[in-house]
């Protein structure tokens, strides 16, 4: 039985993976495009649900010569991209049922914040 993975480890997976692809550009800059690869599935790994890891494969299946490929991992981004606007619309119903409820104005804003900021991060 897998133990379920906690907010912090996720948020620190999802920081990590932004390194990763930061490294793998940095990596492919340099000419060294399996490397690339591999940071860049390392950061899938940790954070599925990150865009640019995403289109980073992508990108590198299509100049390796792999359209297939390419267009499955563009067309995830895409549901990702997608699922990430679903997100900013659930926060911003949700913010306002919290002010509703008499939620501190200042933890709305931050929510919302946090949750807009990830969206923009991705895209």
């Amino acid at each position: 039985m897998s133990t379920p993975i906690s907010l912090v480890e996720a948020l620190a997976g999802a920081e990590l993976a932004t390194v990763l692809c930061e490294r793998a550009r940095i990596a492919i800059d340099a000419g060294s495009a399996g490397e690339g690869r591999a940071l860049f599935e390392r950061a899938h790994e940790l954070a599925p649900g990150l865009v640019d890891p995403v289109v980073g494969l992508g990108s590198l299946s299509l100049h390796a010569g792999d359209p297939a490929a390419a267009e499955r991992w563009f067309r995830r981004a895409l549901e990702l991209e997608h699922l990430a606007g679903v997100a900013v619309r659930i926060a911003a119903e949700a913010a306002e049922g919290m002010q509703l409820a008499g939620v501190d104005a200042a933890v709305v804003v931050e929510v919302v914040a946090h949750v807009e900021g990830d969206n923009l991060e991705d895209q």
